[in-house]
């Protein structure tokens, strides 16, 4: 990094030290434990685990230095990472403050509830005003991701048509399943609701990804996708026909378990649909070297 380029990351580290700045200002009025973490029930949401607030700092703060480390120092270099960055320094400049402050405002309003700051008048007024702040910068990441990547994306890579329907269909998938949560619980089963809406979202994006052509920031991006076209087309016809099949069969299954299961059931999917094509890029990258 150049020597003048530090002076931009006084705002990546306002961000990670405001959590402590404020647990200074309110030490003497905090409980001794704060709410860490919240699970979704037939009741709503509801936190199932508390720290005291020091430790919880200090449990979030290796995950913001490792957002800014990475983001900071990674290439867009295809040849030399697992899965390629864009090289694009404005954007992902940005995109790294978004993912800070999404980190560092989870303690920030938990303290703040916790000292009667933001007013509530329960535990689960408390876990809706932490909700809709949490969805609120969600969107806003989701929004500058797609915004700043579509001017890099060519109409010869995704039409401009199905870019917006991913585009909507992730600000869905981040969106609907928790409000439902939060306005309804009594009649949605939120925890069937939120893994149910993932899968329909991998089906979706299966569809989408089977033809993209080449690009710098959608779809299976290894350094054995890039190498070749006919690898990157071949991996992305078995990656999107695996989301497609798996999203689709996962949610169909998921209609018929138990809540508790559904979330493991999104989480095999996700894995078996993300490896299976980056081992068969490297499958074919291998077979083309040899040959």
């Amino acid at each position: 990094m150049k020597a003048n380029n530090w002076r931009k990351e006084w705002l990546s580290v306002l961000i990670m030290a405001t959590p402590f700045l404020v647990y200074l200002l309110l030490r003497a009025e905090l409980p001794a434990k704060i709410p860490s973490h919240y699970s979704f029930t037939s009741k709503g949401m509801v936190v199932d685990s508390h720290m005291a607030p020091l430790p919880m700092l200090l449990a979030l703060l290796p995950g913001m230095l490792l957002i800014w480390a990475a983001m900071t120092f990674l290439r867009g270099n295809p040849s030399m990472q697992l899965i390629s960055l864009p090289a694009m320094p404005q954007a992902k400049y940005w995109i790294k403050i978004a993912l800070l402050v999404l980190l560092a405002a989870i303690p920030v309003v938990e303290m703040l509830k916790a000292t009667n700051y933001i007013p509530q008048s329960s535990t689960e007024s408390g876990a809706l005003w932490f909700m809709l702040l949490f969805l609120l910068l969600a969107n806003a990441l989701v929004f500058a991701v797609f915004k700043i990547a579509q001017p890099t994306i060519s109409t010869k890579a995704i039409h401009h048509k199905y870019y917006n329907i991913l585009w909507v269909a992730t600000h869905a998938v981040t969106t609907i399943g928790p409000l439902c949560a939060i306005i309804a619980p009594n009649f949605f089963n939120v925890e069937k609701l939120i893994p149910q809406f993932v899968l329909v979202f991998l089906t979706v994006l299966g569809n989408l990804l089977y033809n993209v052509k080449p690009n710098s920031m959608m779809g299976i991006r290894t350094p054995w996708t890039f190498s070749s076209e006919l690898i990157w087309r071949k991996t992305h016809h078995l990656g999107g026909t695996l989301l497609f099949i798996g999203g689709l069969t996962g949610f169909i299954i998921s209609i018929f378990m138990q809540a508790a299961a559904t979330k493991y059931i999104m989480i095999t999917v996700i894995l078996v649909t993300a490896l299976i094509p980056i081992f068969y890029s490297w499958y074919l990258y291998r077979q083309q070297v040899n040959s």
